[in-house]
C-alpha cells in the first residue's frame, strides 16, 4: 500500500468515526496504522493481489473503523469505566437535561439497561463495520491454481 492510500484511509476513518452517533474516542491516530496494516494483509490474501486496488480503500477504511471499534469495548472502556468507579460513587453519569440560555446542565447515573442497549447496538455495528464490504472483495479476488 502506498502512502498516499495509508493517508487516504486514515483521513476518512477520522472523519467517519468524529462524525458518528458513537463518538467515543475511538480513534487513536497511534493505532490506525496498525489495524489498516492488518486489514490490508487479509484482504490482500483473499482477493490473491499484491497491492490494494484503489476501489478497496473505503472497504479497509469500515473494517479499520470495525477494528477500532473492538478495541475500545475490549480495552479502553474497561479500563475507563473502573477507573471512574474507583474515583466516584456515580459510575458514568448521563446529561439529562441542558439549557443553553443561563446555562443549566443535569446529570444522572448511567441506567445499566440503557448502558447495555448502547453496547448492544455498538457490538452490532462493529460486527457489520469488521466484515464490511465482502461483495465489493469478490469484484477484485483473483483465481489461483496451486
Amino acid at each position: 500500500m502506498t502512502k498516499e492510500q495509508k493517508d487516504r484511509i486514515t483521513e476518512r476513518v477520522s472523519f467517519e468515526l468524529n462524525s458518528s452517533p458513537y463518538l467515543d474516542p475511538f480513534f487513536h491516530d497511534d493505532k490506525c496504522p496498525k489495524y489498516i496494516d492488518d486489514v490490508e494483509q487479509e484482504i490482500l490474501a483473499y482477493i490473491n493481489r499484491d497491492e490494494l486496488p484503489e476501489g478497496l480503500e473505503q472497504v479497509v477504511a469500515k473494517r479499520v473503523m470495525g477494528q477500532l471499534m473492538e478495541y475500545h469495548i475490549t480495552y479502553y472502556y474497561p479500563q475507563e469505566y473502573y477507573k471512574k468507579a474507583e474515583m466516584s460513587d456515580k459510575i458514568n453519569p448521563i446529561i439529562t437535561n441542558i439549557k443553553i440560555g443561563e446555562v443549566s446542565t443535569s446529570f444522572a447515573p448511567t441506567d445499566p439497561k440503557q448502558e447495555m442497549e448502547y453496547f448492544e447496538d455498538l457490538k452490532k455495528k462493529m460486527e457489520e463495520l469488521k466484515e464490511y464490504g465482502q461483495n465489493q472483495l469478490n469484484r477484485y479476488r483473483r483465481v489461483s491454481w496451486w
